[in-house]
């Protein structure tokens, strides 16, 4: 754990060990993540312990060789002798060693200009570009001046700006850092939606006025054209009605002309000739025939 080499450092230099940020890298080195728990994965502590917790990864490691299986325990049996027969219950929270969550992401250390005595690094909760990164260098006296300015809008931070260690107060880059990581991804967030809701106000307005167009040629045709298309269609029918008005009369003055032509003169009101009783055969079919009798 990135946690370790300060208390670590500590105990060391009590039993006059001479322990270096060294040691650390060298051991760290090809060390895989088992775990998948929050923030390198998913899972939280709960899912650790109900899958087999902390005796699991005690057996991977020993049967991968980075134990001393012979170490004694307070129950005076041997870290091994306590572990070998530990069962794991979920491999998706605690991998085998040959399939880990993460492949090399043991303790990695740092150097460069923010740290020059060195800084300690959890590769398995960084992402790949942090592992080597240049960006603007922002500078916190101490934890208060950090929450203080963090959130200050006028900080001039970007999505690539770190903050020096505070090496006189113990807290760890990545910590600081991280926060300054999500203060800048929370910006660009924010940044992209204000882009979204500009569309969609600019799709509104687009939207609003095609509704105000619908409705003003809606408008238009219920006060405007149906009342003009009604005009023309009475117009119509009384044109309709006037020619067949104008057609009735010319046929009944075409049926008076026959009758004109066929006896000489215009029939009797009140009926037709066949009606009253009297031929209407031309007179001088009559005449011959009253001749011929």
């Amino acid at each position: 754990m990135r946690s370790v080499p300060s208390p670590g450092d500590a105990i060391a230099r009590r039993s006059g060990v001479d322990l270096k940020l060294e040691d650390w890298d060298r051991c760290g080195r090809g060390v895989h993540t088992l775990l998948n728990l929050m923030p390198s994965g998913k899972y939280l502590m709960e899912d650790f312990f109900y899958a087999g917790g902390l005796p699991a990864v005690i057996r991977e490691l020993g049967e991968a060789g980075l134990l001393h299986k012979n170490a004694l325990t307070v129950n005076g049996e041997t870290i091994w002798a306590n572990n070998k027969s530990a069962p794991c219950w979920n491999r998706d929270v605690i991998h085998a060693f040959k399939k880990p969550f993460k492949k090399n992401t043991g303790i990695a250390v740092l150097r460069g200009n923010l740290c020059p005595g060195g800084a300690i690094i959890k590769p398995s909760a960084a992402t790949p570009k942090l592992m080597k990164h240049r960006g603007r260098a922002v500078v916190f006296e101490n934890i208060e001046d950090f929450h203080r300015r963090i959130d200050d809008p006028k900080l001039k931070i970007d999505a690539k700006s770190v903050r020096k260690k505070l090496e006189d107060r113990g807290y760890g880059v990545i910590t600081t850092s991280a926060r300054i990581d999500e203060a800048a991804e929370a910006y660009e967030a924010l940044v992209e939606d204000i882009v979204v809701a500009a569309e969609i106000e600019t799709t509104m307005r687009r939207l609003i006025e095609e509704i105000e167009k619908v409705k003003r040629r809606v408008n238009a045709l219920e006060y405007r054209v149906i009342p003009e298309l009604k005009a023309t269609e009475a117009f119509i029918r009384q044109r309709l009605e006037e020619m067949e008005r104008d057609n009735f009369m010319r046929l009944k003055r075409f049926k008076a002309m026959r009758w004109s032509a066929w006896s000489g003169r215009l029939p009797p009101s009140g009926g037709s000739r066949r009606t009253r009783g009297l031929s209407c055969a031309p007179r001088s079919r009559r005449s011959k025939a009253r001749w011929k009798a």
